[in-house]
């Protein structure tokens, strides 16, 4: 009998030892709980910081794009209709269509023109195409 009362506090003494190493894990498990929740709370309040700036920087940028498309309007309303038309093939087919030719080279294709075709870009008298990538060929004191 005293052999089972022994027995009953060695189990008694290891499930108290068990329970207060299963509190310390408690305790540092919700500490660290608490450390992650502060740590959430900054990030979510930094992100929304962020995301207002987001939409202030989209708000100014919509802004800027209308103030750019209007002003593109007024000044393609002052260019002839067979340049705009010309252009706007150019630039549906390439991406650019303008590029600078300087030194007789086009700076869209980086090709070779021909010098005769380069003197009369130079000349400004009428819209030259390049002949490899057709875009619109402007002289170097032009394009800057």
């Amino acid at each position: 009998m005293t052999r089972e009362i022994e027995v009953l506090k060695r189990e008694r003494e290891e499930r108290t030892a068990e329970a207060t190493r299963l509190d310390e894990v408690v305790a540092a498990v919700g500490s660290q709980l608490k450390q992650h929740e502060e740590d959430f709370k900054g990030l979510t309040d930094m992100l929304a910081s962020e995301e207002s700036e987001a939409v202030k920087t989209r708000e100014a940028l919509l802004a800027r794009k209308e103030l750019h498309q209007g002003a593109r309007k007024e000044l393609t309303g002052r260019v002839r209709p067979e340049i705009m038309r010309i252009y706007q093939i150019v630039l549906n087919r390439r991406g650019t269509a303008v590029a600078e030719c300087r030194d007789g080279i086009c700076r869209g294709c980086y090709m070779a023109t021909p010098p005769q075709l380069y003197n009369v870009m130079l000349r400004a008298e009428k819209l030259i195409q390049c002949p490899n990538c057709q875009r619109i060929l402007l002289p170097p004191n032009l394009s800057r």
